[in-house]
């Protein structure tokens, strides 16, 4: 089977984009993980604290989608042969 070069230079762009994106942890994780390491705090600290939670709340939803949409995306879309063998194989 034949891929087009315009199917081609699509792959090259996600594979890129995929390639070059920065390494990021979850907002909501990232707050129970700096909640985790203060040890337990008090009712009074969490609901200081409540718009903030919320915030990452929402921000790690929001990110939690998008990364769904994006496998959901790339399970979809037709496989592309490397151009080359992978270092290591």
């Amino acid at each position: 089977m034949s891929m087009s070069n315009a199917t081609r230079a699509v792959s090259d762009q996600v594979l890129a984009a995929l390639v070059s994106a920065p390494r990021h942890v979850n907002p909501a994780v990232e707050l129970w993980l700096e909640l985790q390491q203060q040890g337990p705090r008090s009712a009074e600290d969490l609901m200081a604290a409540s718009s903030r939670i919320e915030d990452a709340i929402a921000q790690g939803e929001a990110e939690r989608d998008a990364t769904g949409s994006a496998l959901r995306n790339l399970v979809a879309s037709q496989p592309v042969p490397a151009r080359f063998v992978p270092i290591g194989f």
